[in-house]
């Protein structure tokens, strides 16, 4: 009569590479989700910031009273609506975020009516006409900003779970 022998040594090291295995996979998949969300989070981070220094940007245009400062911080203006473009689409082409896409594009129309205004307010800066006029956009462009602020917030600190697009 044959008797079946279990080494159960060999088993142990056998069970224990497996889990070991399986522990790395688990911890590789988790770690990339986080280094993912990280990095949309920092994009998030500078997007807001972005945002933010547009809306004082249009409310120190607003109350210049010389070219030259106006026209530095149309500069700033332009500069800074290129980095938020960028931005923007990025985080919209990484992760789902409800409306985002919507938000940005009425962002990004109601900054490029403004940019119009950099050589309109040579000759017409001192008619209440036209004031009123770009008055009534920066306001749009505030509201419409502190929006998309709003909803990058959440997941800037990682309060809101990342929904990743599938490539």
């Amino acid at each position: 009569m044959d008797l079946c022998v279990v080494d159960w040594g060999a088993v142990a090291t056998i069970a224990a590479a497996l889990i070991a295995s399986f522990t790395a996979i688990y911890v590789y998949f988790q770690w990339k989700n986080q280094k993912g969300a990280e990095v949309i989070a920092n994009e998030a981070k500078q997007n807001i910031q972005d945002i933010l220094e547009i809306i004082k940007v249009i409310s120190l245009i607003r109350k210049k009273s010389f070219d030259s400062e106006r026209s530095k911080n149309f500069g700033d203006f332009n500069r800074l609506y290129e980095s938020v473009v960028r931005s923007s689409l990025y985080i919209d082409d990484c992760v789902e975020i409800k409306d985002f896409k919507k938000s940005i594009d009425e962002f990004f129309d109601c900054c490029l009516k403004f940019k119009r205004f950099e050589n309109l307010y040579r000759h017409h800066a001192h008619e209440s006409k036209f004031v009123e006029h770009v008055d009534g956009e920066i306001n749009v462009i505030q509201i419409k900003g502190v929006n998309i602020v709003n909803t990058l917030i959440p997941y800037s600190i990682y309060q809101k779970k990342f929904k990743f697009r599938k490539k």
